[in-house]
């Protein structure tokens, strides 16, 4: 995303998936804010970036991350599937 660009919809954490809109629509919430406030939550690091800080291969390593992702995958799949290629390096 780029500086003033936003994404709204719905956490459903109990379900562990996101329910994104093209606009926002009423009962969403910012979603990268609130994907900060979860991640900051439970210890983790938020950072924001450049653009050009990214390197080139970022989507290739992106697209072997989703290759590993059931469908119907959460946090937790998502979670496996970066420790399984984590492995492969």
């Amino acid at each position: 995303m780029r500086e003033g660009e936003y994404r709204f919809g719905r956490l459903h954490r109990d379900e562990d998936r996101v329910e994104m809109h093209d606009e926002r629509q009423p009962g969403d919430e910012e979603l990268v804010g609130a994907a900060a406030v979860a991640t900051g939550g439970t210890g983790g690091e938020v950072s924001c970036h450049d653009e050009e800080e990214f390197n080139p291969i970022q989507p290739v390593m992106q697209q072997r991350i989703w290759d590993r992702m059931p469908a119907d995958g959460g946090p937790q799949a998502l979670a496996a599937a970066i420790e399984i290629l984590k492995n492969d390096f």
